[in-house]
Parts: structure tokens; sequence; C-alpha cells
């Protein structure tokens, strides 16, 4: 109807008569359905959706490593290189190092728990909470971020086992 009203001769004067009609249906012409007001004032009216806020996703890493001759072991963390003071009792051993962002792990070869560490990248050595001793019984799984500890008791010959489960 409105192109009926409007004849064009060329091209360029059908788009011109396009946009005309565009910007009056948009931004002039009061809408019913938009409570009496133009689309583009509706439009200008709307909450607009934000993006959420950002979620660093947690870096995670496997290192093994020997303990050097002075009970150490050596990680780098943010381009910086940090000494985990794992304890002169494991010189020489083979460690796991479970990093997961600022938080590591030192386990045994054989994945026993030997203590955790936060790191923080200010100081060069960090500071390793240890556990009692190598026996205690903790054992971490490598495939979860659990740590089981496991009590053998002896009675009459058969061994009862009794199981907490940490998350840490």
């Amino acid at each position: 109807l409105f192109l009926a009203k409007h004849p064009a001769r060329s091209l360029r004067e059908l788009q011109r008569h396009l946009d005309d009609f565009a910007y009056y249906y948009n931004e002039v012409r009061p809408h019913r359905s938009c409570e009496r007001r133009t689309p583009i004032e509706r439009y200008g009216a709307r909450e607009r959706a934000r993006p959420g806020p950002a979620r660093a996703r947690p870096h995670y890493r496997v290192r093994h490593d020997v303990v050097d001759p002075h009970g150490k072991v050596s990680l780098r963390y943010r381009g910086k290189m940090l000494h985990l003071n794992v304890g002169y009792a494991h010189r020489g051993q083979k460690v796991v190092l479970h990093v997961v962002d600022e938080h590591v792990r030192v386990l045994t070869g054989a994945y026993k728990l030997v203590g955790e560490a936060t790191l923080d990248p200010a100081q060069s050595y960090q500071f390793v909470r240890r556990v009692k001793s190598l026996d205690s019984g903790v054992h971490v799984s490598t495939m979860t971020r659990h740590i089981t500890k496991v009590d053998l008791e002896s009675h009459n010959k058969n061994h009862k086992f009794t199981v907490d489960r940490l998350t840490l």
C-alpha cells in the first residue's frame, strides 16, 4: 500500500522510500502494542542483558619430579620459579605435585600425601604443611580431588576397614 502511494522511478528512489517508511514506522508512529509508544522508544527503555561475572576456570596441572638433595622441589607459578620445602626425609624420592591454581598437594610416587602448600608468588620458598607420617594411611587418588583416609583395625584375624572421605 505504501509503495502504491509512493511510486519509484529508480532503485535509488525506491531505497529512499523504503528507508523513509522504516524510519516513520519505527521512530515516529506510536503503536498500540507498545503502549502508544514508538518501537524505538520501547526498545530503548528495555533492560539490557549484560555479561555475567567472569568465572575463571581453575588451572589443573600434575607434575612428576624428584626431590633435590636439599629436600626441595621447584615449581614455576605465574612466570616465577618457586621452591617447595618437601623435607630432607624425602631427598632423592620421586614425588607428584597436584596443582590447582595456587593450591599444591605433594604426593609420594605411590600417591601417599606428604603435604600441602598454598603458593605465594611474593616468596621464593614455600612452606609445605606436612601430614603426620608417610604411614598414616592417607592415600590420594589420581582420578579425583578427594583424599581418602583408611584406618585398619584387626579383630580376630579379620580386618575391619573404616573410610573417611575428605574433600579439599
